[in-house]
């Protein structure tokens, strides 16, 4: 073997090497997909939480809404602050509603973050209507949301 073949192949191994490094270490096989979802409520008060991700959901084609129907869900009444942790890991998808229950609290605050990162955030009233969120893998955060 020539001493120039030999540079070229040595060039060529070296780019491979640099190559493959760079692949594996900028993240491409790493898997993007959420596994935690933290829902957060800051305040005072009693407020009734329900969660689910056994639902369907589809966009209403007269209100533009996302309609939700769930097919389990947890309900619960909780003395505020309240925070949880939900695996979303097997089953990428969340839904969460939260409504008054008695009183109505002040200032109420609610948060979720995806995998530590802070995705929503709103402060209002819940006395005219409640909060609601979905979270489906791919989609943007979704609050405009109708409950069959």
């Amino acid at each position: 073997m020539s001493t120039t073949r030999s540079k070229r192949w040595i060039t060529r191994l070296a780019l491979g090497i640099v190559l493959a490094a760079s692949v594996v270490g900028c993240g491409w096989f790493d898997d993007p997909t959420p596994k935690v979802v933290t829902a957060q409520i800051e305040g005072a008060g009693v407020v009734q939480i329900v969660t689910s991700q056994k639902f369907v959901a589809a966009k209403s084609q007269t209100t533009g809404a996302l309609r939700v129907q769930a097919f389990a869900a947890d309900t619960i009444t909780v003395n505020l602050p309240w925070q949880r942790d939900f695996s979303i890991q097997t089953d990428p998808r969340f839904f969460i509603e939260v409504s008054m229950k008695g009183e109505e609290p002040t200032g109420l605050d609610f948060r979720i973050f995806l995998d530590g990162t802070q995705k929503y955030r709103t402060g209002r009233s819940i006395a005219e209507s409640p909060i609601r969120f979905v979270y489906l893998l791919n989609q943007a955060p979704i609050t405009n949301v109708d409950v069959l």
